[in-house]
């Protein structure tokens, strides 16, 4: 589907030519946000948030290597939840949208520049979650975790309201609901595993 909306799509709407030149301009535009000029200009930049929170400049090293720690962090936890709770046997409808939204949420922290909008790929884990929160019939210990995540979501985004934090913020909103997510995955699968759900 990225393909045929990256490269099928604009060959069929402008042809050939036109659709290289599109393409450049787009590669022109990832190497400007990941220059120096084009950190400074960021909306949203976790270089941004690690300069304000160590009083450096966005360009500066120590910037740099905070924001490469968190987004390698990041990775790691992704790789983590790929590799435990996404192997778990459960195979319904909610653990692939626990997957799904994984896989959507995978970029926003390695992306160049975060904006706003990007919160909007929250909207179907937050709704998820909520509803593992308000479940009777769910796990004490599920619940709890839901809890946790939501409500941590919740003082992220009004506790540390600096703009030039938000990215920082975002990014720990999607550390919990990461976590989240897989103890969803993994109580799916211990149901699945255990006598009783056969």
């Amino acid at each position: 589907m990225a393909v045929a909306l990256a490269v099928v799509l604009p060959l069929l709407a402008f042809g050939p030519a036109q659709a290289l030149k599109l393409s450049m301009s787009w590669v022109n535009e990832i190497l400007y946000t990941v220059s120096d000029a084009g950190r400074a200009h960021a909306p949203l930049s976790l270089h941004k948030s690690a300069a304000a929170l160590l009083g450096a400049a966005p360009t500066a090293s120590e910037s740099k290597f905070a924001a490469r720690g968190v987004q390698l962090l990041w990775l790691a936890l992704v790789a983590i939840y790929f590799v435990i709770p996404a192997r778990l046997p459960g195979t319904g409808d909610v653990a692939r949208l626990c997957d799904v939204i994984v896989m959507l949420m995978l970029p926003l922290p390695i992306s160049s520049w975060l904006v706003p909008y990007h919160g909007s790929v929250m909207l179907p884990a937050y709704i998820l979650i909520v509803s593992v929160l308000i479940d009777a019939q769910r796990p004490q210990s599920l619940r709890i975790v839901a809890g946790i995540a939501c409500a941590g979501c919740v003082a992220l985004r009004f506790a540390l309201p600096a703009w030039e934090l938000r990215a920082g913020t975002l990014t720990l909103s999607l550390m919990l609901t990461l976590a989240a997510l897989a103890a969803i995955r993994i109580s799916l699968g211990r149901t699945a595993a255990s006598p009783s759900a056969v």
